[in-house]
């Protein structure tokens, strides 16, 4: 497999059912999920992980095995229907990955909209770092196709 076939889509889920199993506060969700995401960013980044956060022990120069042979792997933000999600993936520079598993496609079209806008907003050139994946692309072609004709896609200018 080369380094362009492999990407890493982390996202905040939508089950919310492992939360007690694990010990967690649902009202930490954010949180959990922010440091988690700067942890793996920094163990993807660097074989010797230095961080610190509040919501697990800190790690001093551990090494992270296994290694990916050719370099770090993309991380792309998985996103669903949180703005937050989106605003956060053009905040940090991470490519976005946003998937349509039913319903209507539109929300995808207004995360693309919303993640140039706020890639703008933090100096961050966002071509080609948007995906979509799902089981309806007629319904997303129509959406994209919706919204640059200048259709309701949830999102306001």
């Amino acid at each position: 497999m080369g380094s362009s076939e492999a990407r890493w889509p982390p996202g905040r889920g939508s089950s919310i059912e492992s939360f007690p199993l694990f010990g967690y506060d649902l009202q930490d969700y954010d949180r959990l999920f922010a440091e988690k995401l700067d942890l793996l960013i920094e163990v993807n980044r660097s074989a010797r992980v230095s961080w610190h956060g509040k919501t697990r022990p800190a790690l001093t120069g551990q090494y992270a095995p296994p290694r990916a042979e050719q370099g770090p792997i993309p991380i792309w933000l998985g996103v669903g229907g949180n703005p937050g999600s989106v605003i956060r993936a053009a905040q940090l520079g991470l490519p976005m990955a946003t998937g349509v598993l039913g319903g209507s496609a539109i929300r995808s079209a207004a995360n693309a909209e919303l993640y140039r806008r706020a890639s703008a907003h933090f100096a961050i050139h966002p071509s080609r770092r948007w995906s979509c994946s799902g089981h309806r692309a007629s319904s997303f072609r129509t959406a994209t196709t919706r919204a640059k004709r200048g259709g309701r896609t949830g999102i306001s200018s």
